[in-house]
């Protein structure tokens, strides 16, 4: 086992003082155990003890808040435990990277499907923690679907066997409730073959009402909408773009120019946080809330994308004296628009003020259950006092954005102006992870397929009668135009 201890211009140490937050809080010591009789020593002769995985996370969830905490890496318990090419399932250490897992699975013909936003560098454990989707979420999901099994060290240093009924104590929990020490996978066949298409539109409301026909085909795998300045990154026009991949050959863009192309889309969050857009959150959204959204955060300058799979709009901002108050006025329209203030990036203690009291109660009683000493990551995702949780001032509830916000940050637009009729008068049915509306999808049985660009079939066995110009018109870059 290492230890690293915090003196000046120790560079390994400083290593461990941020993470994509971009906060910088110096820890005193880190560890990393390279086994679990090494993280059951750790724990019993600590007092606090911050987990980290990867270190890549946005909320500050694996940095230390207090003198009397520790950080405990996993990045040493990363080996493969199990492989069961039979039942298609894996059990690895929760420090192993996504991308070393598939390295490793491919020459097994296997993978891990799930694809996060910080995918190079996210960590089993983490992922696990923060219960993520990611880009192919469309299709496959979250994490508590792919979980078979946990292995836990608890406060009081014993290890757990945290099957399938008592994955939600850990999953999502951010590490609170205990140290997730190996983590056991169902995997899929290799996917060999994939392609893409982008599609084109001036008005976001046309791709919106494409993606809900798109949600019956099994070899849609990742649904993502770029807006006007999101797309630019891409190196497309000045438009809105639907960003499909196929798990065939269904899509225009194949072969080296999907693996181009899909680099960029996965780069997207690299260039904006490059530019100076530190500050990353990502709630969730319904599908019907799409547009208004948009609208919202375009007119306030937020670059943003969505993925549909979760529902998830990925929202950028500079970290200056007016984002809280620009993040808390785009959390308070979303709780209007009953979506939720976070998806995958996790609560940590930036974000935790936002909570309201029911979901700070429900946490802190989990918390309670499975680390009532309040060992494990204090500071993140409730506020733990003598086993009851704490209200500080400024608290989301407690927020007063009609006279704060407009003093911090000029605010273009709000949604009181934006269609406060289309809000109104909307149904949504919380169902299938905030993706499914009341708008029934019809899908043709009779077989038929749409003409691709040149005028070939592909395999698209759906309706697009209400898009009846539907006009894939198109250049060398595979960009389909959707008109009507």
């Amino acid at each position: 086992m290492s230890l690293i201890v915090n003196y000046p211009n120790n560079l390994r140490s400083i290593a461990y003082s941020t993470d994509g937050s971009s906060m910088i809080v110096p820890p005193k010591k880190v560890f990393l155990p390279s086994s679990i009789l090494e993280v059951k020593a750790i724990i019993l002769g600590s007092d606090k003890v911050v987990i980290r995985g990867g270190g890549s996370g946005f909320v500050g969830g694996s940095l230390v808040n207090n003198d009397d905490s520790v950080i405990l890496s996993t990045a040493r318990l990363s080996e493969v435990i199990d492989l069961d090419r039979t039942r298609m399932t894996i059990t690895v250490g929760s420090g192993m990277t996504l991308s070393s897992l598939n390295d490793f699975l491919s020459d097994y013909d296997l993978e891990f499907p799930l694809l996060p936003l910080n995918h190079s560098t996210t960590t089993v454990g983490s992922m696990v923690a923060l219960n993520s989707s990611g880009f192919r979420s469309f299709k496959y999901k979250r994490v508590y679907d792919w979980v078979e099994g946990l292995s836990v060290v608890d406060s009081k240093g014993q290890l757990l066997e945290v099957g399938k009924l008592d994955l939600n104590n850990f999953l999502g929990m951010e590490g609170i409730t205990g140290i997730i020490v190996s983590v056991k996978l169902k995997l899929i066949k290799r996917v060999r073959t994939r392609s893409m298409t982008f599609y084109r539109a001036d008005n976001i409301s046309k791709l919106v009402e494409l993606t809900r026909r798109l949600k019956s085909d099994p070899n849609i795998s990742s649904v993502l909408l770029f807006g006007k300045d999101s797309s630019v990154l891409l190196s497309l026009s000045n438009d809105y773009h639907l960003v499909v991949e196929f798990e065939d050959l269904s899509g225009e863009i194949k072969g080296s120019n999907y693996l181009e192309k899909y680099s960029l889309v996965l780069d997207v969050h690299d260039s904006l946080v490059s530019k100076g857009y530190s500050r990353v959150v990502d709630p969730k959204i319904f599908l019907d809330k799409v547009s208004i959204i948009t609208e919202f955060l375009e007119s306030n300058h937020v670059p943003h994308f969505f993925e549909f799979g979760s529902g998830t709009v990925y929202s950028y901002y500079h970290n200056d004296n007016t984002t809280y108050a620009r993040i808390h006025y785009l959390f308070k329209n979303i709780r209007r628009l009953r979506g939720g203030i976070t998806s995958g990036f996790g609560i940590g203690s930036l974000s935790k003020e936002f909570l309201d009291d029911v979901e700070k109660k429900l946490a802190l009683r989990i918390k309670v259950r499975c680390d009532g000493i309040n060992k494990f990551n204090p500071g993140v995702l409730v506020d733990f006092v003598d086993n009851k949780f704490d209200n500080p001032v400024g608290t989301f509830d407690s927020y007063d954005s009609s006279e704060s916000v407009d003093d911090k940050v000029h605010l273009n637009v709000s949604l009181d102006s934006i269609n406060d009729k289309m809000y109104n008068d909307m149904v949504v049915e919380k169902y299938d992870d905030y993706f499914v509306d009341n708008t029934a999808i019809e899908e043709n049985t009779d077989g038929s397929v749409v003409d691709d660009v040149d005028g070939s079939n592909i395999n698209f066995k759906r309706n697009f009668s209400s898009l009846k110009d539907h006009d894939k018109n198109t250049d060398d870059s595979g960009v389909d135009d959707v008109t009507g």
